[in-house]
């Protein structure tokens, strides 16, 4: 019989190994449906070692479900934000190229070059270098 006093280690619950499950984006709902559980279990439970582990099992879960959360929210950020910054890129070269077809070159240049060095900032970096002789 195991009485719960091993060392598990600062963020494990008493008499339990250190290991973190691992959940997918997929399995939010089931975190949810663990969580019902958990949450029955703590009603029923009789013994203040149990009522510890699933309180922290319960906490484990929540913090979980939230990192699952602020991953998927910080990629749509991420992703709309490129796309964002390649539409303003795409915009900025079509105008120049509108510009330069009415006859404003200095400013239609400038607008196509700043969405080319954006675009590609690797070759746009070594042909202005080119152009003006200096090391990046």
């Amino acid at each position: 019989m195991h009485n719960g006093d091993d060392d598990a280690g600062a963020d494990g619950p008493p008499g339990r190994g250190n290991k973190p499950a691992v959940y997918g984006e997929r399995q939010t709902s089931r975190v949810h449906s663990a969580l019902e559980v958990i949450d029955q279990k703590l009603k029923e439970a009789d013994s203040f070692d149990l009522i510890e582990r699933l309180v922290w099992l319960r906490g484990e879960l929540i913090k979980q479900n939230e990192r699952i959360e602020t991953g998927k929210q910080k990629r749509r950020v991420e992703s709309l934000a490129e796309w964002s910054k390649t539409v303003g890129r795409i915009a900025a070269m079509a105008i120049g190229a509108a510009l330069l077809v009415q006859g404003n070159q200095i400013a239609g240049m400038f607008l196509i070059g700043i969405g080319v060095y954006f675009i590609a900032p690797t070759f746009a970096g070594r042909f202005f270098s080119t152009l003006t002789g200096k090391e990046e």
